[in-house]
């Protein structure tokens, strides 16, 4: 069973042996980067809806079921997982650059 512990303030779930790793697609980063650039923000809420409204107005249907797929963006926990997994990589290689930040 995963349990939560707190680091500096972020509870920070540990996972058991059996879950996977989750696995942040080349085509899912390119829409976290493409959501930054478009909205200047890092929230990950305000990134999340703007992938949602970038992909539903891309996409329909069976379409849309396909491409969210291949990104391993089934749910909307999905998204968000991919946000913080993107954020987390790019905080610690240091290299995101966000002028101004809205909420």
């Amino acid at each position: 069973m995963p349990f939560k512990i707190m680091l500096g303030g972020i509870f920070v779930m540990n996972k058991t042996s059996n879950e996977k790793d989750f696995a942040l697609t080349r085509g899912g980063k390119r829409m976290i980067e493409q959501a930054i650039a478009e909205t200047g923000s890092t929230n990950g809420t305000v990134l999340m809806l703007h992938i949602c409204d970038s992909l539903s107005e891309k996409f329909t249907g069976e379409t849309l079921d396909y491409q969210t797929s291949r990104m391993n963006f089934n749910t909307t926990g999905d998204i968000m997982r991919a946000i913080d997994t993107y954020m987390y990589h790019q905080i610690k290689n240091e290299s995101i650059k966000i002028k101004k930040s809205k909420l």
